[in-house]
Order: C-alpha cells, then structure tokens, then sequence
C-alpha cells in the first residue's frame, strides 16, 4: 500500500544513513591498520602489541554496533512480513466461510508464495552484513595488523553493499538511479585508489628473494584480488545501473540519454583492463599489476566525472558544494596548524623531561594527536573525493587553480603516508603541508564568490531590464566574446 511503501521507505533511509556511519568508522580504522602494519618493524615489541590491542577494541566496539544494526534489521524484516500477511488476509476475509475453501486455500498458498519470496530477498540483504560481522570479527581476533587490515577492508566492501541493497529497494525513477550512479563513481575512485596503495605496499614488504610461486600463495596477495574482483564487480553493477537509464528514461531528455550511453561505452576498456590486471596479479607479477592499475585509477577517475554528470543536482547544488569544499578545505588547514602547535609542545615538554625540568601540564599526549591526526586523514581523504565530484559535476574549473584536484590528492597522500611519530619527528613536514593548503584554501573561496557573485548576476527578472539596455548588453557581450581578450575595448 503507498503507506507501507512510505514507511518502508523511510525506514530504509534511515538504515543506509546508520550504514553509512559504520562503514565510514570502519574505513578509518581500516586506514589505522594500514598504517600499523606499515611500520610494525619500526615499533617495539610492547609498543606493537598496545597499538593492535587498542584497534582491536576498537573494532570489537564496531563489531557490536554492526551487530545491533542487524537485529533492527531482522526485526524491520519481520514487520513487512507480519504486515504483508496481515494485509493478504484482509484482502481475503469477511466471506462466509462456506464455499470458500478453495479459494482460502488458494489464497493461503500464494500469501506464503509471496511471503517466501520476500523472505529470499531479505534472506540475501541480510546475507551482506552476516557477511560483514564474520570478517569484522576475523579482524578483531588477529595477531597481525596486516592480516586485521585485509579482513577490515573486506567487512567495508560488505557494509557497502549492504548499504547499496538498501538504497536500491526505494529507489527505481531515473533521477535516483543517476544520483546513486554519482555516488558509486566515487565510490569506485576511493576503492581503486585504495587497491593502489595496497599493491604498492605488497610490493614494499614483498621479500627480495621471493619467487613468484611463493608470491602467488601470499596472504595479502589474495586480499588485493578479493578487491579486484569486487571491482569488476562494481562496474558490472554500474553497467546496470546505466542501462538501465537508458531503457527507462525520458526520450525528451537526450542529453541525459547521450550521457548514459557514452558511460557504457567507456566501461568496456575499462571492464577489460581489470580482467587483464587480475590475470597479471594472478601469476604474481605484482610490478606490472602496479602500472596497470595506476592506469585503470586514471580512467576511473574519468568515468566518476562522466557519472556525476548524470545526477541533476550537481549542477544545481554547485554553489552550496563550493562553500562545503571551501569550508572543508578551512577546517583541514586549522587542523594542521592545531596539530602542528601540539608536536611543538610534545617536543618541547620531551626535551624538558630530559634536561630535568618540567613542562607544562597542557601538553596533549601521544594518543589524543594520534586521534586527530587520523580526523585529519580522514578530512583530506573527503575533501580530495569532493574536489573530484565537484570537477565532473560542472562545466567550470578553478580559476587560477586548474589543477585543484590534484593538489587535494597530493595533499591527502602526504597526510595518509606518515603517522603521527613521523610528525614528531620531523615537525617540518607539517609546516611543509600548510602552504598548499592554504593555497588551495584561497583558490576555493575565490571560486565559492564568484560562483555566488554570478548567481545574484543573473537572479534578476528580465521584465525589469528595459528592452534598449537588453540589446545593448547583449551587443556587448556578444562582441566580447568574438573579439580577442587582449582586443581593443
């Protein structure tokens, strides 16, 4: 009934947003993993074992979240169960009981036809975060950082789809499909640059001596193909998705149409080299999957752009997403100079404690810079993905600041590659970081006004303009733009 789908749809919303959440935390501690497993030699025997034993209450804590999430889940399931039922039955009852076995029976036998196909459907939306729980739990239960981070890099992959069932139950017109198409683009932009990082680590902790049977039967080898395969995966998905676009969208809207169809034909190359680069990972030659997929993250990064053109509000939200960026971008650069301010102090009162004297009682310790440091990842990871959406949404770029998304992966690349004992020790590369930073800061709100400066421009009703200046202004700016810029005036 449209009151049930109302309810069911609301419902969904606010399960996708709590998933969202937490794989969104998952994400974070996936990337603390990461960065655990890249410099346990560096570490201590003691010093390792606090670090994972910290993470892995972390993850236990996720791991129950995720779970109570289920429950709501289950219980959401058998209430549409119960309603469906219940409404099966109203449709049926109220006739005299004589005569209409048959049919009663008839009816009882199609309501648990329906029942039981509800219930395989629900069966396969739980079955990804079952799925989710069980990796998240093989995270927890690990000694090794690099073992805990493959699993917690599966269970994300899990609660994305989890969360891509949900939001694809409620959502059917062509406008939601094209906005869900912006959102997996960039998705798969953050996957594929993940799986890069993760051969180059591979490659980073991969024995000289190693041959490339031995390779071929490596633990985090066979992680790096799980999220290979998983995006093959997601580009068929994709592929879907436009398709259906095509089929069921407006034919009025050619532009629309055009875009979908262009899309599609990009992901056949696209749909090739990943089959390729799997095979190539496959028999262990882990440099050339590198190069491979250095290349394929190039086309992605296209193919993310040429989807977000698809979804309507890209363009009409633009003014709001240059202020988000800018902001983001201020708030990225505060917390810098904030972390950069701590490490002096921690520096400072280290030293103190050395020469004998004491330091202040203020000073932040290791795990509260740790902490920011990883929200500050976290900032410049979104920051860079929002940069990119924004550059395939719309038809304007940066002026004076052109390469604007690369700066932001620059930036998000040198943040992501040190922890916070990096910092400590060279207190200089934070300070190295502020000034693109900052710069990249001033290019946003410079383009944040004029995209708002444009918009009063042109808000004004055409009635008020009188019809001489009409003609006038666009005499004007039609010889502007015909003539040169360095032109007489």
């Amino acid at each position: 009934t449209p009151n049930s789908a109302s309810q069911a749809g609301g419902t969904n919303a606010e399960e996708v947003n709590k998933l969202e959440e937490l794989a969104r935390r998952q994400e974070a501690l996936t990337r603390a993993q990461r960065n655990l497993a890249r410099r346990e030699q560096e570490l201590e025997e003691e010093q390792r074992r606090r670090e994972l034993e910290r993470l892995r209450r972390q993850q236990e804590q996720l791991t129950a979240d995720v779970e109570k999430l289920a429950r709501e889940l289950a219980q959401n399931n058998q209430g549409q169960q119960s309603q469906r039922s219940q409404q099966s039955q109203q449709r049926d009852g109220g006739s005299p009981q004589q005569g209409q076995q048959g049919q009663q029976s008839t009816a009882g036998q199609q309501t648990a036809q329906q029942d039981g196909t509800a219930q395989a459907g629900e069966s396969t939306a739980q079955s990804a975060i079952e799925r989710a729980l069980e990796q998240m739990q093989q995270a927890a239960q690990s000694d090794s950082a690099a073992i805990a981070a493959a699993q917690s890099q599966k269970a994300l992959e899990s609660l994305r789809d989890q969360q891509r069932e949900l939001s694809q139950e409620g959502e059917s017109s062509v406008s939601q499909i094209a906005r869900r198409l912006s959102e997996r683009g960039q998705e798969l932009v953050r996957n594929q640059q993940a799986l890069k990082e993760g051969l180059e680590e591979a490659s980073r902790n991969q024995g000289l001596g190693q041959t490339r049977r031995e390779a071929r039967r490596d633990e985090a080898l066979e992680a790096l193909l799980d999220a290979q395969r998983q995006q093959q995966r997601d580009i068929e998905e994709i592929e879907d998705m436009l398709r259906a676009v095509v089929t069921r969208g407006d034919s009025d809207d050619r532009s629309l149409l055009t875009q979908a169809q262009a899309a599609t034909r990009d992901l056949k190359p696209i749909r090739d080299e990943m089959a390729t680069s799997n095979r190539v990972l496959r028999n262990g030659m882990l440099n050339l999957a590198i190069d491979m997929e250095q290349e394929l993250g190039d086309q992605i990064e296209q193919l993310a752009q040429s989807l977000a053109r698809l979804d309507p509000s890209q363009t009409q939200d633009s003014e709001g997403s240059a202020r988000q960026v800018a902001s983001d971008a201020q708030q990225l650069r505060q917390q810098i100079e904030s972390l950069s301010e701590q490490a002096e102090q921690f520096n400072q009162r280290n030293a103190g404690e050395a020469s004998g004297t004491e330091g202040t009682g203020n000073t932040p310790s290791l795990a509260q810079m740790r902490e920011q440091l990883e929200n500050s990842q976290a900032l410049a990871e979104n920051l860079s993905q929002q940069l990119a959406q924004q550059r395939g949404g719309t038809t304007q770029t940066l002026r004076g600041e052109a390469n604007a998304v690369g700066t932001a992966r620059s930036i998000r690349q040198q943040l992501t590659r040190q922890n916070i004992e990096d910092f400590l020790a060279q207190p200089e590369l934070l300070q190295a970081l502020l000034q693109p930073i900052v710069e990249l800061e001033g290019a946003l709100r410079a383009q944040a006004e004029l995209e708002s400066a444009a918009t009063q421009l042109f808000s004004a009703e055409e009635e008020a303009i009188p019809d001489a200046y009409r003609e006038l202004v666009e005499q004007y700016y039609r010889t502007l733009s015909e003539g040169d810029s360095g032109g007489a005036r």
